[in-house]
């Protein structure tokens, strides 16, 4: 018996089969971690686009106060609920630089398949971008109606309510911006430009009247 034992001990039949399980259990890991990777690099793509996708909605009105819903709504539009089985954090944005900067962050959490295997279920991923507004200038002009139809149902109330809303959301904090007009006209059937404006009109027809 004692030297059965050391046979036994001493033996080498079947080591290859122990040896290629091993090897085998650590290349299907291998295989696994390679996709699994490939699906967090997929996300991580997918999350940019969408992120900067938002940051440009949310760039183009800086001021408004549904730039949240407007972030969240181009987000969701270019990520949709539930892509890949993914779980995710956000986006999260924040204004700086008297809201000329937008920095914005997201999060994900996605389920593994074949690295389950060696205990891993899920890996995170995220994303961050920044969008800075820049003001090349504008020149903008407002025409308001005040005839006598915007009397009704509160017209004239409705139209002057939008209009500071638009200029509100344009200047945002600040009493004055760098290369930024805002002008006037109320439309009606003649406007007063005054006496010291005359070169402005087809002097053929002013001095007919």
């Amino acid at each position: 018996m004692k030297n059965l034992w050391k046979r036994f001990i001493r033996g080498e039949e079947g080591s290859i089969f122990l040896a290629t399980g091993l090897g085998l259990v650590a290349l299907v890991a291998m295989m696994g971690a390679s996709v699994d990777f490939a699906r967090g690099y997929m996300l991580k793509s997918r999350l940019s686009a969408a992120l900067d996708a938002a940051g440009l909605a949310g760039g183009a009105a800086p001021n408004s106060e549904n730039i949240g819903s407007e972030i969240n709504k181009y987000f969701r539009a270019n990520f949709p609920d539930g892509f890949m089985d993914a779980t995710v954090d956000g986006p999260h944005y924040e204004l700086l630089n008297n809201n000329h900067l937008i920095r914005l962050n997201v999060s994900a959490t996605l389920p593994t398949t074949f690295m389950r295997v060696v205990g891993r279920d899920n890996m995170s991923v995220s994303a961050e971008a920044e969008i800075t507004r820049e003001s090349k200038g504008m020149e903008l002009v407002l025409v308001m109606d005040n005839t006598g139809s915007m009397s009704d149902n509160s017209k004239l109330t409705t139209m002057k309510s939008a209009a500071t809303d638009l200029v509100n959301i344009l200047y945002g904090d600040a009493n004055e911006e760098e290369g930024l007009w805002v002008g006037l006209v109320p439309f009606a059937q003649s406007v007063n430009i005054g006496n010291h404006h005359t070169a402005w009109l087809d002097q053929a027809k002013y001095s007919a009247l």
